[in-house]
């Protein structure tokens, strides 16, 4: 049976509760002085008394009530205060102590315009901010390990002279780049710290943006080989980009032989990952009206009080979601320690990785080769093994390290580990340009097994195994921790785990393998035909580690390596083992097919297929 009763709403519920504060203020304020106590001590110790109250208040409420509960007191409090300056003053005049009433009246003035300086202005919305994530690939980074993301593309202008094969010039590249400025609010934004660290970082336009000062132009030195065009590569992963400046650049490249032009584009990895920078280029090499509708538009550059009362507010809204974290936290690592138990087959963690030579630290110059593998040889093999093309080409990175640190005597007995990174946008989610959305996946290289097939065999089922329990793990909870960590402390802990690392030398994997996927490859730049693209990685982590990154296109699959002198400082020796490898695995693979035999008998072969159709359900292949 119905009363006829409504139950009020949280506008009501709320204003409701900021009357009973502000008169509770009056009320109080009046007994205080009527006792001839002083009136203006309270707002000295009442405020913090009042918080100390509303976080004990807090801490006895249900665990989903909590953050609401302490909010709705400390805004409760400050109301509070509020009325009892505005009634002492009210006191102070009426007895005719004007300099104690003015002196009130000044400290809640201050109070209302630095509320107001606080909030935005009327019909600004917040400024976009960085993640924790994508501020962790911005603090990791040192003047010796840039975390720059580069893609590099050749052209091939024709012999006509016409707009349409006439060779690329730096004037009409800037005309068709600033065409598509609208599109790409990254490009026109740079990033600013809130002050103290409140918060993270914010994008903001820059007011001194010019497309001028993003790009230009380099002429290789005669002949202009596929060689001297990896040393400038190299030489431009090595140099860091300008913080007081949208963080991207691009440099058209004159020279190469055969006429033949190149476009390097160069990004911070705190501003996209693979996938944003696979939307980057579809829109740099479309046509007008390719762009991605839905970017977020940066804001204008906000006052100082505003990114400090905006910064709070953000720091406020995640340290609310920080209960069910933690209960998210506690469920998900039930749940994987359950299903580790559930296999035999356990992959390495990062702390079994064995430090080596790829891990040293080094300040000289970066390497950088590159090089292509058919498709149609990695399926030959990946159908003969079972397994997925990215886990043949860990078996081939796995023997071309073999090959190459063997050379040098420096193989580590224990296996290497690699590290893989997995984008975590769904299926059918909308296209960015901007920020970062990965987990990354630690399996192992088998490089202590000596016979190639079965090293491809222990990969497959390792990785596979190193999916599902990625997937057991929640992969998206490393980016929401980082989330709730300001980055002042952000800051503290990564200084110390530098400082720890000189001391004892340790690293997290001997390598990055990353695989992007382009699905719609562009033709052309500003009506310049294109030779598909090559991703340059950043660093290792913020070390000077190798990274191998691989784009692969419907028949090829371009390769690209980068490291340190150090680590690998013959990028092409490596590459030429990459195809050393791969002849080797398609001798092995014809053998097997040709006998019927594609998976040896060995004893991670079945649990290998099992763990493989466990997974599929649960996570794509990278």
């Amino acid at each position: 049976m119905s009363t006829g009763l409504r139950k009020p709403s949280r506008l009501q519920v709320q204003t409701a509760w900021l009357v009973a504060c502000l008169i509770a203020g009056v009320l109080e304020s009046q007994f205080w002085l009527h006792h001839g106590r002083p009136g203006w001590m309270f707002p000295w110790w009442g405020p913090p008394a009042a918080l100390g109250g509303a976080a004990l208040w807090a801490l006895v409420a249900p665990a989903g009530a909590r953050m609401d509960r302490f909010w709705a007191l400390v805004i409760g409090a400050l109301a509070t205060d509020a009325a009892v300056l505005i009634t002492i003053a009210a006191a102070d005049f009426g007895r005719g102590e004007h300099q104690v009433g003015r002196l009130a009246l000044a400290v809640l003035l201050l109070a209302c315009c630095l509320l107001l300086l606080m909030l935005p202005p009327a019909g600004r919305p917040p400024a976009q901010r960085l993640t924790g994530l994508d501020n962790a690939l911005r603090a990791v980074e040192t003047d010796e390990a840039p975390m720059n993301v580069m893609m590099l593309w050749q052209l091939r202008p024709g012999p006509g002279g016409d707009s349409t094969t006439a060779p690329l010039d730096v004037d009409r590249l800037r005309r068709h780049v600033a065409d598509r400025l609208d599109a790409l609010p990254a490009f026109r934004s740079r990033v600013v710290a809130v002050p103290f660290g409140l918060s993270q970082p914010v994008y903001v336009l820059d007011p001194a943006f010019s497309v001028a000062d993003h790009i230009d132009e380099h002429v290789l030195p005669p002949p202009g080989t596929a060689e001297a065009l990896d040393a400038y590569c190299a030489d431009q992963a090595g140099r860091r980009l300008d913080s007081r400046r949208p963080l991207w650049r691009l440099t058209l490249v004159h020279g190469l032989q055969d006429g033949r032009q190149a476009v390097l584009l160069t990004i911070h990895h705190c501003v996209a990952d693979g996938f944003a920078l696979l939307n980057t280029i579809r829109i740099l090499l479309g046509e007008m009206g390719s762009d991605v509708g839905s970017a977020p538009q940066p804001g204008r550059a906000p006052r100082i009080g505003q990114l400090v009362g905006e910064g709070l507010a953000h720091q406020a809204r995640t340290a609310r979601r920080l209960p069910a974290l933690l209960r998210t936290s506690r469920t998900v690592a039930a749940a994987a320690k359950a299903e580790t138990a559930a296999s035999p087959i356990v992959p390495p963690d990062p702390k079994d990785t064995p430090f080596c030579i790829l891990n040293e630290d080094s300040a000289g110059r970066r390497t950088f080769a590159r090089t292509s593998l058919a498709i149609p040889d990695l399926m030959r093999v990946k159908e003969a093994a079972g397994v997925t093309i990215n886990e043949v080409v860990l078996s081939l990175v796995a023997e071309a390290l073999r090959a190459y640190l063997s050379a040098r005597d420096c193989l580590p007995t224990r296996s290497l580990v690699v590290s893989v990174p997995f984008g975590l946008d769904r299926a059918g989610a909308a296209p960015r340009t901007f920020g970062n959305r990965v987990a990354f996946l630690t399996t192992t290289l088998a490089t202590d097994v000596a016979d190639p097939w079965e090293r491809l065999i222990t990969i497959g089922a390792v990785t596979a195994r190193a999916k599902q329990l990625l997937v057991a793990g929640g992969p998206e909870l490393i980016g929401e921790w980082l989330d709730q960590i300001p980055p002042p402390l952000l800051d503290a802990i990564l200084r110390r785990q530098r400082r720890n690392e000189r001391r004892t030398p340790t690293a997290r994997s001997n390598i990055i393998v990353s695989h992007l996927r382009v699905v719609r490859p562009t033709g052309s730049l500003a009506g310049v035909p294109i030779e598909g693209g090559y991703v340059v990685g950043p660093a290792n982590g913020g070390s000077t580690g190798p990274i191998v990154v691989l784009t692969s296109y419907p028949d090829r699959l371009l390769v690209s390596v980068a490291s340190s002198e150090a680590g690998i400082g013959e990028p092409r020796e490596f590459l030429d083992g990459l195809h050393r490898a791969l002849a080797e695995l398609l001798v092995l693979a014809a053998v097997r097919t040709a006998v019927g035999t594609p998976v040896p008998d060995l004893d991670v072969a079945g649990a290998h297929i099992e763990t493989r159709s466990r997974t599929a359900a649960s996570m794509e292949q990278v």
